[in-house]
């Protein structure tokens, strides 16, 4: 009795699918039947609607029945916004290259591209692939360098659009993240040539100030960064001077300071262990005459007390007391 009771419940279950299927298709079929202006009202309304699959299945449709219809090429670019909805960025990303590839004069040009921009962000923010592409494995691909290839189009597409200035900020953090540090700040400040009052400009100017530094830290102390990032602090304070975030790129600048004196210290230190007065001498006053509002100024300035020394500032010769030096194990700081 079970048994014949499981197989009534199969052929009822084939038979349940074999009618949805049926209807399925009766659907498709009406669809396909109707005229492609009721077939583009029905886009149009899924998409109102925020009815994402159905946008989908019906943008498919009218590409698929009506190829050669004005209303298809609007059909791919609503196609491209179902994917992007559902989460499919690398189908939406290449369903809107294809459209703005299609079109001469694309209704939808401007739209297409902030859609880019936005895949790039989530792209950005961590969102994943699939594995080498393939739509069937999972997303676990970091697809942050497609970010950056999407960045650069919208810049050459829209040059002079806030979203190449937006673009040209992302690009720089992204590339900052990835210790491509010429790239980065070559990004930001073509944002700031070629949007010089845009509201992101100062971040740029900061951006910059801040790839100076970490440069300084990861990279051997180099006195021309110093450089460039006052350089780069003098005409941001120039074009913005009013600007609250200048007094971060000013600490950010003494903390490049602070670095590059603690390298002239601990090499100074290393001579005054060694016995080597004079020479542990010109750097402590290295020191206070490049860098004098640093920590190791002071220190410095304690440091040649001890050794019984007079500095001038700016003075290369350093003049020993008439008492001879003599070197103690260890000095108080």
């Amino acid at each position: 009795m079970k048994y014949i009771c499981v197989v009534l419940i199969a052929i009822s279950g084939v038979f349940l699918n074999s009618s949805l299927c049926a209807k399925e298709k009766n659907s498709k079929a009406k669809y396909y039947e109707l005229p492609v202006q009721d077939q583009y009202h029905a886009i149009l309304n899924a998409h109102h609607k925020g009815e994402w699959s159905r946008l989908i299945e019906s943008c498919r449709q009218l590409i698929a029945s009506n190829p050669s219809s004005p209303f298809t090429s609007a059909a791919k670019y609503y196609l491209g916004v179902g994917y992007f909805y559902r989460k499919k960025l690398e189908i939406a990303d290449e369903q809107f290259t294809l459209y703005l590839k299609e079109e001469s004069s694309p209704k939808y040009f401007e739209d297409a591209i902030e859609y880019k921009f936005k895949i790039a962000e989530c792209y950005s923010n961590g969102a994943r692939k699939h594995i080498m592409g393939v739509k069937g494995l999972p997303k676990w691909a970091r697809a942050q360098d497609d970010a950056v290839k999407i960045y650069d189009e919208v810049i050459t597409t829209l040059p002079r659009h806030d979203l190449a200035a937006r673009s040209l900020y992302q690009k720089g953090k992204l590339l900052y993240s990835f210790e491509d540090y010429k790239e980065s700040v070559d990004a930001y400040q073509t944002l700031i040539r070629r949007f010089p009052k845009h509201a992101l400009a100062p971040n740029s100017y900061l951006g910059i100030t801040e790839v100076y530094e970490q440069r300084c830290k990861k990279e051997f102390a180099d006195p021309t960064l110093l450089d460039l990032a006052e350089i780069n602090l003098r005409k941001f304070r120039k074009h913005f001077p009013s600007e609250q975030r200048l007094e971060d790129a000013e600490q950010i600048v003494l903390k490049i300071k602070e670095n590059l004196a603690k390298e002239l210290y601990e090499i100074g230190e290393f001579y005054k262990r060694t016995k080597k007065a004079n020479a542990a001498a010109i750097y402590y006053t290295n020191i206070i005459d490049n860098y004098p509002e640093t920590s190791f100024a002071i220190k410095s300035r304690k440091r040649l007390k001890t050794l019984s020394f007079t500095f001038n500032s700016k003075a290369e010769k350093i003049e020993t007391e008439k008492t001879p030096v003599i070197i103690a194990d260890s000095l108080d700081d």
